[in-house]
């Protein structure tokens, strides 16, 4: 038997256990459709300062629908703690959240708190329903993909996280495609679009292709690097590079 690793299952993977067991019959990037006219989507968010858990844990959500051509609506959010956590630490990710939800006019309609044996961390699943603004248009030969953002960029944040630095603390307001997504969304030369998260950019653009079965041509001479990922000794183009 196949032994998992870490992150997000690949497609190969998880495709034909969703098809056999759960009766998906569509399986998209980022997003599903519902209907029509919404889509939804659902991700977890862990393994972040918990001050930054209810912002990320709203974006990575609102970000995936938006990028389906749709503005989020509804967000349901589930908060599971490990022993040991504090009122304040709900608090923390709830007010976030919250605000994050506020600004975006999302409504939150539902979810689950609690604290449970087994847990090791804070982990946050959201789930976000979005009315369709217009629909994605397979992308075709000849087209052009456009990268938008800094590559790396959490990846250097997080790198100075770890090594207790100060100066980037306040960065992780930026690493979010949410407002890029829905401002992409009105311009009609835009076929579709796809966040970069686990796997980096290279994965990104793997998923891209892979759904739509089509080859892609990149020159990584012109993918603009965020300042210092080429000094942390990984591939930038594997690299977290999440907004």
């Amino acid at each position: 038997m196949e032994e998992l690793g870490l992150g997000k299952l690949e497609r190969r993977v998880l495709e034909p256990l969703l098809r056999k067991y759960l009766s998906v019959r569509v399986y998209d990037l980022d997003a599903n459709p519902l209907d029509e006219g919404h889509v939804i989507a659902t991700n977890p968010a862990l393994g972040v300062p918990l001050e930054t858990l209810g912002f990320f844990a709203f974006h990575y959500t609102a970000s995936n629908v938006a990028c389906k051509f749709a503005k989020p609506l509804y967000a349901t959010l589930t908060l599971v703690l490990p022993p040991g956590s504090a009122l304040g630490d709900v608090e923390e990710v709830l007010r976030e959240f919250g605000a994050e939800a506020k600004k975006y006019g999302v409504a939150v309609v539902g979810g689950h708190t609690g604290v449970y044996k087994g847990v090791t961390l804070p982990v946050a699943v959201t789930t976000v329903i979005g009315r369709r603004i217009r629909p994605p248009t397979a992308p075709a030969p000849g087209d052009v993909v456009v990268l938008l953002g800094e590559v790396g960029l959490e990846a250097v944040w997080l790198h100075s996280l770890s090594r207790g630095s100060q100066l980037l603390r306040e960065l992780w307001r930026r690493l979010t495609p949410l407002p890029t997504a829905l401002a992409l969304a009105e311009v009609r030369g835009v076929r579709v679009l796809h966040d970069v998260s686990e796997g980096g950019v290279l994965g990104a653009l793997l998923e891209l292709a892979q759904a739509h079965g089509l080859r892609l041509r990149v020159s990584s001479g012109e993918v603009p690097l965020a300042k210092g990922v080429e000094e942390l000794g990984i591939d930038p183009l594997k690299a977290p590079s999440y907004g």
